[in-house]
C-alpha cells in the first residue's frame, strides 16, 4: 500500500522462470517456451519493531534441470526463494533481500511488479543521468523467433545503472543491471543462467558473434544473492537521492569533526567524485538538465 496516495497494489509481485538457450551476449528465447510461476509457500513476521519490521516470505518454483533448442527438461528440481522484504521507520521504499540455490541450467528467473497501465516508457540511470526508453508492451518475443542468418532481434530488455522507473514505480537494485517491459509488468532480471560465449543456435541473432566458447561458471550454480528496493515515486530527482540512501546508508563516527562547505551544487547537479590532490580538490559534477548552470567554488 502506498500510504501517501492512498493506493493499493493487489497481486504486485510475482517470480518467474523461462527457459534461456542462448548465451552472455543475448536471452534466447525458446519457441512454445511458457513460463513458469513461484508460488508462496509460507509467510510470517520475521522481525517487528521501532526500527524495521521484516517479513519474510518463502517461494518455490520447479525448474527444468536444463534446457536446450529441443526443450526443456522433464527432469525438475525444487528451488525455494526465501525473501526479506524489510520496511525501516520512516524509510521511502521496501528493501528485498533474496537468496536461493541455483540448481539448474540454461534459464532466466526474474522477478516482476504488476503495474495498473500498459507499460511505454521508462526512466533509467546511465552511465550520467537517467535516460528515457519506449516500448511496445504488446511484443511477443517468441513470435518473431528464430531470426534469419544476419539478423539480431531487438528485445524488450534494456540496461540500468542503480534504478529503473515506471509509472509510479522506482526500482533501485544492487549489481542487477536489466530490466525487461512486457505489457503491465516491469521484470527485473535475478539471473541469466547460460554455459557459452556466442551459442551458434541462439534463437534471437541469426549470426554467432564469434567462436562458442564453454563457460560453466555463467550458469550461477550454487547459493545466489539479490538486493534491490522499491518505492512508489516516479520522480528522476527523488530516485537519484533515494539510491545514495540505499547504496550509501547513515554511518555513525564517534570524533572529532569539522564542517566546511566548499561549493554549492544546483538541485540538477550530480557529484560524482572527490579527489585530493596536490593543488586541493578534483571534483567531478554532472549536469542532469542540458541547460546552464552556474556552480560557486569557494
Amino acid at each position: 500500500t502506498d500510504k501517501k496516495k492512498n493506493e493499493k497494489y493487489s497481486d504486485f509481485i510475482q517470480i518467474i522462470d523461462r527457459a534461456d538457450i542462448g548465451d552472455s551476449y543475448n536471452f534466447g528465447a525458446l519457441k512454445g517456451d511458457k513460463k513458469l510461476n513461484a508460488k508462496i509457500l509460507k509467510h510470517k513476521i520475521k522481525e517487528q519493531n521501532h526500527i524495521r519490521v521484516i517479513l519474510k516470505v518463502v517461494f518455490e518454483v520447479d525448474i527444468p534441470a536444463i534446457s536446450t533448442e529441443k526443450g526443456r527438461s522433464k527432469k525438475a528440481f525444487k528451488h525455494k526463494i526465501n525473501a526479506d522484504v524489510i520496511l525501516y521507520n520512516q524509510a521511502d521504499y521496501f528493501e528485498f533481500d533474496i537468496e536461493w540455490e541455483n540448481k539448474s541450467k540454461n534459464h532466466i528467473l526474474q522477478i516482476g511488479f504488476n503495474l495498473k497501465d500498459k507499460i511505454t516508457l521508462t526512466k533509467s540511470e546511465d552511465l550520467f543521468g537517467a535516460v528515457e526508453r519506449k516500448f511496445n508492451p504488446d511484443f511477443d518475443i517468441y513470435k518473431e523467433i528464430p531470426m534469419p542468418r544476419g539478423k539480431e532481434l531487438k528485445l524488450n530488455t534494456a540496461p540500468m545503472q542503480r534504478f529503473v522507473m515506471a509509472q509510479n514505480l522506482g526500482v533501485i537494485t544492487k549489481g542487477l543491471t536489466e530490466y525487461e517491459v512486457n505489457k503491465n509488468t516491469l521484470y527485473i532480471t535475478l539471473l541469466r543462467a547460460t554455459g557459452i560465449i556466442s551459442n551458434p543456435k541462439n534463437t534471437t541473432r541469426g549470426t554467432p558473434a564469434g567462436p562458442p566458447l564453454n563457460t560453466p561458471d555463467l550458469q550461477g550454480i550454487g547459493r545466489n544473492k539479490a538486493n534491490f528496493a522499491i518505492t512508489f515515486n516516479d520522480s528522476e530527482d527523488a530516485l537519484f537521492k533515494l539510491s545514495e540512501y540505499f547504496y550509501y546508508p547513515c554511518e555513525v563516527a564517534f570524533t572529532k569533526l569539522e564542517d566546511k562547505k566548499f561549493f554549492n551544487l544546483d538541485k540538477n547537479q550530480l557529484l560524482y567524485s572527490v579527489q585530493k590532490t596536490k593543488q586541493g580538490l578534483a571534483l567531478r559534477i554532472y549536469d542532469k538538465k542540458e541547460e546552464k548552470i552556474i556552480t560557486l567554488l569557494k
